[in-house]
């Protein structure tokens, strides 16, 4: 089922991007760029739907391929900028310096996680920044537990919300 949802999407956003590059008159560009930003959100909630099937038929399987963490939180950020600017918000970013370059494990079921709970973030604030914070800790040299903080500071609201990744989604490579 998958392939028959997937397949029409990834065509209707490879045709926004040819149409894009094509495209010049300034109306038209901002409606194709709106109409590829919302096909793009909608794979997004396709894909996640599909994986939540997954994961309770107990049929996720996760991937091993080596990946920044920086570059997870500088997607993440890239992808909702706009929103987050719309609404005047401030996105910040944190790179602790435990933080490895490099991990293996599954970037894609990371980044969803981020890309959600920072979403969360930016729909449910009105002002104010949303930090979010990437860090390492409990390195054993095979595997590391990866935390992201996601912060909201309003003048008169602060919330934290962490999401802990451990040893399945993150294994540390050599340094």
């Amino acid at each position: 089922m998958s392939h028959e949802i997937r397949t029409p999407m990834n065509a209707i956003l490879g045709l926004a991007h040819l149409l894009l590059k094509d495209v010049r008159e300034p109306k038209a560009r901002d409606q194709l760029g709106k109409l590829s930003d919302s096909g793009k959100h909608l794979l997004n909630v396709i894909n996640n739907i599909l994986d939540f099937s997954k994961i309770e038929a107990g049929k996720l399987v996760l991937e091993k391929a080596v990946f920044s963490p920086a570059q997870v939180v500088d997607r993440s950020l890239s992808m909702l900028g706009e929103r987050a600017a719309a609404k005047g918000l401030q996105l910040v970013k944190e790179i602790d310096a435990t933080l490895p370059n490099w991990l293996s494990g599954d970037a894609l079921r990371l980044e969803q996680s981020l890309l959600n709970y920072l979403g969360n973030a930016i729909k449910f604030s009105e002002q104010g920044t949303i930090t979010v914070r990437a860090s390492a800790s409990e390195d054993d040299g095979q595997s590391v537990l990866l935390r992201f903080e996601v912060r909201i500071k309003a003048s008169a609201l602060h919330l934290n919300a962490a999401i802990n990744c451990s040893a399945p989604l993150a294994r540390p490579m050599t340094r």
